[in-house]
């Protein structure tokens, strides 16, 4: 559990083993959700071109923005909670510009072709989803990928999240058409072995505890 962090940096290019995925598929299923790998290029492409027009419709929102800089720091913040500048590769320079950026210019069409690009990049992509679209679906999703991140991380394995096609509505209605399985997609994440990344900063388990 304290090996485990999100890595947002590029993947190298070596594959993901089909042994790992299968394992990471039952991680997922014996929680009561589903898990879709797309390692074809074809499909990644599709899925590539959905997380850049998430991108920008999200950047084109001023609400999104504000919200987005609100959770940024500088690397030397102690705040808490929220993502460094380090979490993305930043210096401290850049670290004290990124939350003023984000939150004043519509950069959707630079981080769409950034995104795009690493989701192509990704040894593999998935897709995780439920039957259902409830609280209780929710509550499965979340603790099969609890399951599913801590067995990668045993196996050494890096993931992130490009989950922009089910934070934008309309987008969500055409993630459908790569999930072959019946219920609904709740995440989309990147699979690949990349470089070690420090942890981000996490409030006390008495502030978030009721």
């Amino acid at each position: 559990i304290p090996r485990r962090h999100t890595n947002r940096l590029e993947f190298d290019d070596r594959p993901v083993p089909e042994a790992l995925v299968g394992a990471l598929r039952d991680a997922v299923v014996v929680e009561g959700a589903r898990f879709v790998p797309l390692v074809d290029l074809a499909a990644k492409r599709q899925l590539a071109a959905l997380i850049a027009d998430g991108d920008r419709a999200q950047a084109a929102d001023p609400a999104f923005r504000q919200e987005l800089a609100s959770w940024l720091h500088p690397n030397r913040s102690d705040s808490r909670d929220g993502m460094p500048g380090y979490a993305f590769g930043h210096g401290d320079l850049a670290s004290y510009a990124g939350p003023i950026l984000v939150r004043t210019f519509d950069w959707g069409n630079g981080q769409a072709a950034a995104d795009s690009a690493l989701a192509e990049c990704s040894p593999a992509l998935a897709i995780i989803g439920t039957d259902g679209d409830n609280p209780l679906d929710w509550l499965h999703v979340g603790q099969a990928l609890d399951r599913m991140l801590l067995h990668a991380c045993s196996e050494n394995l890096s993931v992130s999240y490009l989950n922009q096609p089910v934070e934008v509505p309309a987008l969500r209605a055409r993630l459908t058409e790569l999930w072959p399985l019946a219920g609904r997609p709740q995440l989309v994440v990147r699979l690949g072995y990349g470089p070690p990344v420090p942890g981000t900063p996490r409030r006390p388990v008495d502030d978030v505890l009721m």
